[in-house]
């Protein structure tokens, strides 16, 4: 009979919290389009916060360097060649951004180790090794603690 008395009581604060735990943690409508969003994956909602709280200029230069670097990854998925790799248009747009790009290049070879580390020899005019044998493992490790300091 006990059971029976807490489980009329449990079912409202399960509904309760289960309806909470859904609520949107964002929604708004749009003043330009006036679509109305609702965001509920708190990460999302955390990166639109930032982004409003922020100067977006700020972003631009990270929004360029990830656009083209997807578009290269791409590109040269299945490329054995270093020449096509370094002249892919969207690897010589990212040595064209210059240091700008460096810190974005940086994370990605930390993570990923690629030849997205050649990079990095062009936008410094040097390579990181004068070893023939270094490996772009090898490379990128060097650079990145390199560039960390």
């Amino acid at each position: 009979m006990q059971l029976t008395q807490m489980s009329v009581i449990l079912k409202p604060v399960t509904l309760s919290i289960g309806m909470a735990a859904a609520m949107p943690v964002y929604a708004a409508v749009d003043s330009y389009s006036g679509i109305y969003s609702v965001i509920t994956d708190k990460a999302i909602y955390k990166s639109v916060k930032q982004a409003d709280s922020e100067n977006f200029l700020a972003y631009i230069p990270k929004l360029r360097f990830q656009s083209l670097y997807e578009q290269w990854r791409n590109d040269t998925r299945f490329t054995s060649s270093a020449s096509d790799i370094v002249n892919n248009e969207a690897f010589k747009a990212i040595v064209a951004m210059g240091e700008a790009a460096v810190p974005y290049i940086v994370e990605e070879i930390d993570n990923t180790p690629s030849t997205l580390v050649w990079a990095l020899n062009f936008i410094y005019q040097k390579k990181i090794s004068n070893n023939p044998d270094t490996t772009v493992q090898e490379a990128c490790r060097l650079w990145v603690k390199e560039l960390s300091r």
